[in-house]
């Protein structure tokens, strides 16, 4: 993942400031000209009560656009892993690298 995807899409969902987030990314390994590895992201999510979901089969037959995903789910806090990129789609809104 890339710079500050991560702390963004991870701080949009848990309400924490950014100097948390970037506190316990950093100790996952995350680095600011890097990002952080998948395996050490999902770590630490998980560490924070999100469940992790993988069903990339389905999508390869049946794309979902991160617009079919919001329509989907309407309600909850989630974030979605795409390209190496992190998002937060919190009650079906979309935050891209946005700071709250």
């Amino acid at each position: 993942m890339d710079h500050d995807c991560a702390i963004n899409a991870l701080r949009r969902c848990n309400g924490l400031s950014y100097t948390a987030v970037a506190g316990m990314l950093l100790r996952a390994g995350y680095t600011p000209s890097k990002g952080i590895l998948f395996g050490n992201f999902c770590m630490v999510l998980h560490q924070h009560g999100f469940t992790l979901h993988y069903d990339c089969s389905r999508w390869l037959h049946h794309p979902m656009t991160i617009r079919d995903f919001c329509q989907r789910d309407k309600q909850g806090k989630f974030v979605l892993i795409i390209d190496g990129h992190a998002l937060a789609v919190v009650d079906g809104k979309t935050y891209d690298n946005e700071p709250t």
